[in-house]
């Protein structure tokens, strides 16, 4: 299972930088960077993304923000515009906004829901939902345990912890460490500060 990607969109490196930072909680994820709404053609797996956030200020008359909504709908559920103070340009359409002036949790908040909603429909599986007990080994695997660490820690056997981890790989359809470390924080099994 390849890493959800996050693409950031703005004319300033200052703005890309402070919001993939911001966003650091989402270590697992790959970012990809764009100074013009022009080159979202040109990025690899733009289609395949779990967020993509533009921002307002790269948008003038000859390419007006509206004109490139318009153009891309498609885009619509893992879109983001960053819209700036005093911004008077009424959207045609029904896109998630977020305001220069918003503080890091309202942004995280926001990021998460949209992260949450692309990456795991992206990647279906049978049945999403997962037993307490397969939360304990998500959780202890995307600590970095061992089965065998997680089979002593729970008093269970190895053989039960890797048939739960199949369970699970089957349910999530996440087969990686790094996949259920993603799944893990966007679900509040772990925090990211639990990973330092």
């Amino acid at each position: 299972m390849s890493l959800p990607v996050v693409i950031l969109m703005a004319e300033s490196a200052i703005i890309r930088k402070g919001l993939m930072q911001i966003l650091n909680e989402f270590r697992e994820f790959e970012y990809k960077e764009a100074d013009h709404p022009l080159r979202i053609n040109q990025l690899e797996n733009a289609v395949n993304a779990s967020l993509i956030v533009v921002s307002e200020n790269l948008f003038h008359p000859e390419l007006p923000l509206n004109q490139f909504l318009s153009d891309h709908h498609d885009l619509f559920p893992k879109l983001l515009i960053l819209r700036f103070p005093g911004s008077t340009e009424a959207l045609n359409f029904p896109v998630t906004t977020i305001y220069l002036g918003d503080s890091e949790q309202e942004v995280l908040s926001v990021c998460r829901k949209i992260v949450r909603k692309n990456f795991h429909d992206a990647t279906p599986g049978e049945n999403a939902e997962v037993s307490k007990r397969e939360r304990e080994i998500i959780r202890a695997v995307a600590l970095g345990m061992t089965s065998k660490e997680i089979s002593d820690m729970l008093f269970i056997s190895p053989h039960t912890v890797i048939t739960h981890r199949k369970n699970i790989n089957r349910k999530l359809g996440i087969k990686t460490v790094s996949g259920l470390t993603v799944y893990a924080i966007l679900n509040n099994i772990i925090t990211t500060d639990e990973l330092e």
